[in-house]
């Protein structure tokens, strides 16, 4: 069985794992609207819904409709915030903590033009609509690499760290977030399928504001690189 068929049923499962919990009662749509799609976006939505579960370990989720046509459906490109589904995370106590969202636009700190990471951490005040930099505290992207023996590429890892730049992230680590499968994740991350980019030189890594989860598959033991 290829490893994307493997995935897809793992997230028929998250799903059913988050229904409750996430208000999920009438939008099976999501997963028929990933289900669609190329494989890099499955590993993507992959990666978002399993931290999200790994989440509702520790917090309160709630899931949160969009509006119109794309009230249930998580973008399979770069897209606004508004009218889009997303996850809000609050504290047991119901203290609101994040937005957590997948691929949508965020206005960079200079210029006029966006980066759209595949997980971002907003503040729970962020905005429906055209969030900036301001309202980031953490983002995340995920890399899908078919070749078995692959690892992240240098271009890959290097956009990453101009994102981090662009959204002004570079104080993420400070959020300690409470992951429960993920708990030794404490930075924005790169997540990959297969190997990660630097798995020896941590100094260079640590430089660059940023861990790495490697092997996060149905297959493998993930491990984490900080």
């Amino acid at each position: 069985m290829k490893i994307i068929n493997k995935i897809i049923n793992a997230l028929n499962q998250y799903a059913a794992s988050l229904e409750k919990a996430a208000v999920w009662q009438n939008s099976r749509d999501i997963i028929g609207n990933v289900k669609g799609g190329k494989d890099d976006f499955i590993y993507e939505f992959y990666c978002y819904l399993r931290i999200i579960k790994d989440l509702k370990e520790n917090y309160v989720i709630k899931y949160s409709e969009g509006a119109g046509s794309t009230k249930n459906k998580f973008p399979k490109k770069p897209a606004n915030k508004k009218g889009r589904p997303y996850f809000k995370i609050n504290k047991k106590d119901g203290t609101p903590l994040y937005h957590v969202c997948a691929g949508t636009k965020i206005k960079v700190q200079h210029g006029n033009k966006y980066d759209a990471p595949d997980i971002s951490f907003q503040s729970a005040d962020s905005p429906e609509d055209k969030p900036c930099h301001d309202h980031v505290k953490l983002i995340m992207d995920a890399k899908y690499i078919a070749d078995k023996d692959g690892s992240v590429s240098k271009g890959s890892y290097n956009d990453f760290c101009m994102m981090i730049w662009n959204l002004d992230t570079l104080d993420a680590q400070k959020e300690n977030i409470s992951f429960n499968e993920f708990r030794e994740v404490n930075n924005n991350c790169i997540i990959s399928n297969r190997k990660a980019y630097e798995r020896i030189e941590l100094a260079y890594i640590r430089s660059h504001h940023l861990c790495e989860i490697e092997n996060l598959n149905e297959e493998d033991s993930f491990n984490i690189i900080k």
